[in-house]
This record gives C-alpha cells, structure tokens and sequence, in this order.
C-alpha cells in the first residue's frame, strides 16, 4: 500500500510527533511505502519505502503560514496523485484527517474563560485564530474520514461543526512499553534523585508540556503554594517543557514556593523524569490526549489531570490516578494532590496505571490505523 503523510514539522519530538515517528516505523516495518509531506522532516535514518517530500515555507504573519501550507498541501497532494492520504494537521485534499491537535474552536472557547476581558475581546479579533476555525470547518466538513484519539474529540467535532459520528473513528494514542516501563523507575530513580537533591522521603510531582498556560501550570504553582500554606512542605515539583519560564518563576515567588520548582527547559529524552517522580501531574485547560500521561502510566506514575484531558478517558479515580471536574480550581487541584500523597495510596495506583498502560501498545494503534486505511480504499465509510 502506498500511503501519503502530511506533517508540518518535526522540529519539537514532542507526544505528536514520536506517534508519527511510531506509525511510519510500523507502515515502513510492515512494508508498505510511506510518502512524508512536510517542512522539516523527522531525524529518522532513510529507509527503504520512505520518501520525503520537501514543502515550501510560506511567509508571512501567522495567519498566512496557516493558511498558505493547507494550500501549499493540496497542490502537492494533486502532483502526487496518491489514492490515500492521512494528515495530521488542517490541510486540504487529504482523505483522512487526524484530529490531534483537538479542536481549535473548542479550545478558544476554553481558554476566553481565563482571560482578562481586554485579552478576551482581543482574542476575538487574533487574525490567525479566525483562520484557525475558518480552515478548520473546512476540513471537518470536507474530509471523508477523520480519526480522533478520545472519545470527546467526537462529541466536540459533532458540536462544534455538526459532523455526522458515522465519519469519525476513535483511536487512542499507544505507548512504546518497550521504551517506557517501570523498569527505568529501578534503574534511574536514584541517580535523578540525586541530581535533583531530594530526599527519599520527599513527594516529586512531575509536570511534562509545552505551552504553559494551556496545561494549567500556574494553577499547579499555586496549588503548591496552598500545599504549603497547610504545612505540607515535603513536596517538590518539577516542570519539563518549552515556555515562558521567567513568567512562571515569578509566579513561583509570589506563591512562595521558589524553592520547591526546578524548571527544567525542553527535554528530548524525558525517560530519567519519569524515573525519578512519584507523581505525573497536568491540569490542563485543553488537551486532546495528552501522550506524556500514557508514558509517564507505562514508567508506573500514577496520573493526576482534568478531563479536559482525553486521556482522562482511561483513568479511574483512585484506581491508577484521578480526574479533575474543574481545571481552573486552584483549591480542588490542591485537594486531589493532598489525597495522592501518601506512599501506599501513590503505590497501588502505580501498578494499575502500569497495567492500564499496556492496554494501548502501539501496535494496538497500528492495527486500527490499517483498519481505517483499509475502509478508506473501499469508501466503506459514507461520506
């Protein structure tokens, strides 16, 4: 099978784009050719069946690189002539969408709740934020199949822009247990313990993502501050991810927990974290699957996140870690941390988040991907 991908860039291998590493790997393993379209491609070694395609960057402000690469897309996919072709981001003339990035009108509305009234009533106006939902109806409405990685990515598609379900196909992210497992906890925990400068019995809360404000950070920061203005103080928190850091360190200040944050910057290779935590935690605003929650479950860390989250959709509170009703609670975030503290507790949901984990092996993903791939070239799905 001959099979077209589209992808912007490659340049952060974030959650996204180590499951686009992962799905070209299984196709290339299974033997089918894989057509790359992008800007930048992944640092993957070449491969037999792999051929890149090099698109033109666009110029411009924001809201005109947006627009000019869908376009950009449409007249490479035409040359190609390639009878099946998925996306992963909102192009035009793809015959599968994948809606990893959720949907952008859904998180407008998400993130204006947050907001000043001044930055509220600008974001209105953002000229690349109306492209966004502009473009996106566009390929909700024309693309034939579409895949989304929750089961909320559905219901939000089929509200926000009427999309009929029959077009859409839940598949959540998998995990590579071989790469991540709690074997990595027993071997690496004490030396990035050690490199941290925490004692056995202190707390680790792990928060891994870019993009601060949308994964809820500062509502983390003060609910540490809560934790210790109740005299919980064993607790520390470390933050990996790209963001405005200075930002966020001054709102460690103000909460006076300056000395319980280390910010660790953009890691490449976040295996030590995991290693070393005791406890993932993501407040997020928005996330449609937040794929460093399914690592950090298959290293055995118990997962504390919003449902706001899809991967909330595999959690069970107490069970293998919890779900926050509201994201933007600073004294429920609080709570739910206080509850997760105590070794016995954070050891029993380890484990099951470890089994929930290895219920979604890439290979999992691969197969129902196929699937798809298969429906898709006999129009078994209506459009």
């Amino acid at each position: 099978m001959e099979i077209g991908l589209v992808k912007r860039s490659f340049r952060l291998l974030g959650g996204g784009e180590r499951q686009i590493t992962y799905l070209i790997e299984g196709l290339l393993a299974q033997g089918h050719a894989v057509h790359l379209f992008c800007l930048q491609p992944p640092s993957l070694p070449l491969a037999e069946g792999l051929s890149c395609h090099a698109l033109p960057v666009v110029p411009g402000p924001q809201a005109c690189r947006v627009l000019g690469f869908a376009l950009v897309v449409r007249s490479a996919l035409r040359r190609a002539e390639l009878r099946l072709v998925q996306s992963f981001d909102r192009t035009l003339g793809q015959q599968i969408y994948r809606a990893g990035e959720g949907v952008h009108r859904e998180w407008l509305h998400r993130k204006r709740s947050s907001l000043s009234r001044l930055a509220c009533g600008w974001s209105y106006l953002r000229p690349v934020d109306r492209v966004m939902v502009a473009l996106e109806r566009r390929v909700f409405c024309e693309t034939p199949m579409i895949i989304t990685n929750s089961v909320r990515g559905v219901e939000e598609i089929a509200r926000h822009y009427g999309v009929p379900k029959t077009r859409m196909t839940t598949i959540y992210n998998g995990v590579n247990t071989e790469h991540f497992h709690p074997g990595l906890r027993r071997r690496l925990r004490e030396s990035q313990r050690a490199t941290w400068g925490v004692s056995a019995d202190t707390v680790v809360l792990l928060f891994v993502g870019s993009g601060f404000h949308r994964k809820g950070l500062d509502c983390l920061i003060r609910a540490l501050g809560e934790l210790r203005a109740s005299g919980i103080s064993n607790v520390r928190l470390v933050v990996v991810g790209k963001g405005r850091i200075a930002t966020y360190r001054r709102l460690a200040l103000e909460a006076a927990v300056a000395d319980l944050v280390r910010f660790e910057g953009h890691r490449p290779d976040v295996m030590p974290y995991y290693a070393g935590a005791d406890l993932f935690v993501l407040p997020t605003r928005y996330d449609p699957f937040a794929n460093a929650c399914l690592e950090a479950m298959a290293c055995g860390l118990p997962v504390l996140t919003t449902e706001a989250n899809g991967v909330a959709e595999l959690l069970q509170d107490d069970v293998n870690g919890g779900v926050l009703r509201d994201a933007l609670s600073v004294e429920v975030l609080a709570n739910a941390l206080q509850k997760a503290l105590p070794w016995e507790k954070r050891r029993a949901m380890a484990e099951a988040a470890h089994q929930t984990a290895c219920e979604y092996p890439l290979s999992r993903a691969l197969a129902q991907t196929l699937r798809v791939y298969e429906s898709a070239l006999h129009r078994a799905v209506p459009v």
